[in-house]
C-alpha cells in the first residue's frame, strides 16, 4: 500500500532519433531516457504532496534516516546583492531543496542526491524542469530554474555535504 507506480506516459518518454542513429551518442541512449523519467518523477511525488529524497544508484541510505535531519533544516536568510533586507528575508525558514553541491567545476545542486520538499513553489520548480529537460540536461535545467526561474523566487535552497555522509555507496550500478 505504501508503493505506487506511475503510470506508463503516453507517448512514452523516449529521445530524440539522434541518441539512437549518431554513433558518438548511441552509448548514451540510457542515460538520457533516465533523465526525462527522473524529471517526471520529481513533479509526480512533488504534486501528491508527498517530499521526495532523490538518490542515484550509486547512493543508498545508511542506517540512519535523515529525514528528522532534512525536515529540522532552515535556510540563512536571504540576501539579494545591494537591497537592503527586509523583516522577511531577515529570518531563516524551513529548506525546500537540500543537494550535494557538485564544487566550484560545474557549482550545480546534484540531483541524483537531493532532498526537496512538496510546496507550491517546488512543485512548479518540477514542472518547469520536467518540460525544459526534453531538450536540456535534467541537472542543468533543475539548476537554472531554481537560480533564475520566476515561479521559483519563492523556493530556500542549500547545498550540504551532511546529505552525502548520510548515505553510503552502493553496488546497484555496478550490476
Amino acid at each position: 500500500p505504501r508503493v505506487s507506480a506511475l503510470p506508463v506516459p503516453s507517448p512514452p518518454l523516449l529521445p530524440r532519433r539522434i541518441w539512437c542513429d549518431d554513433p558518438k551518442l548511441k552509448h548514451q541512449y540510457g542515460w538520457r531516457r533516465s533523465q526525462l523519467h527522473r524529471a517526471r518523477l520529481w513533479r509526480a511525488v512533488l504534486e501528491l504532496g508527498l517530499n521526495l529524497l532523490a538518490m542515484d544508484l550509486d547512493h543508498m541510505l545508511g542506517p540512519v534516516s535523515p529525514v528528522p535531519w532534512l525536515n529540522a533544516v532552515d535556510a540563512p536568510p536571504e540576501r539579494y546583492g545591494s537591497l537592503p533586507p527586509t523583516a522577511e528575508s531577515n529570518q531563516t525558514r524551513p529548506t525546500d531543496v537540500v543537494a550535494v553541491w557538485d564544487g566550484p567545476g560545474s557549482r550545480y545542486l546534484n540531483v541524483g542526491i537531493m532532498w526537496v520538499r512538496s510546496t507550491p513553489g517546488t512543485i512548479a520548480l518540477a514542472v518547469r524542469s520536467e518540460n525544459r529537460s526534453f531538450v536540456g540536461w535534467e541537472q542543468q535545467v533543475f539548476n537554472e530554474e531554481l537560480n533564475y526561474g520566476e515561479d521559483a523566487v519563492s523556493v530556500r535552497c542549500c547545498h550540504s555535504r551532511c546529505l552525502k555522509r548520510l548515505a553510503v555507496a552502493s553496488s546497484a550500478s555496478k550490476r
